[in-house]
């Protein structure tokens, strides 16, 4: 698993790890995401608005 501040590790709903890479987010339609990922618990949700305030 890739480390360091442009990624974020987490482990989705279904316990797979996943890493989110902060610098290659963008705008997506919430419903896409949910369909093609999966869904983010509110703790991981809130630490990656963490990490995406400190780069910017």
């Amino acid at each position: 698993m890739k480390e360091g501040k442009y990624y974020f590790p987490f482990t989705n709903t279904q316990g797979e790890q996943n890493v989110i890479i902060l610098s290659q987010l963008r705008a997506i339609s919430n419903k896409r995401f949910i369909r093609k990922i999966g869904k983010l618990n509110t703790t991981d949700y809130g630490g990656i608005k963490v990490k995406l305030k400190e780069l910017v």
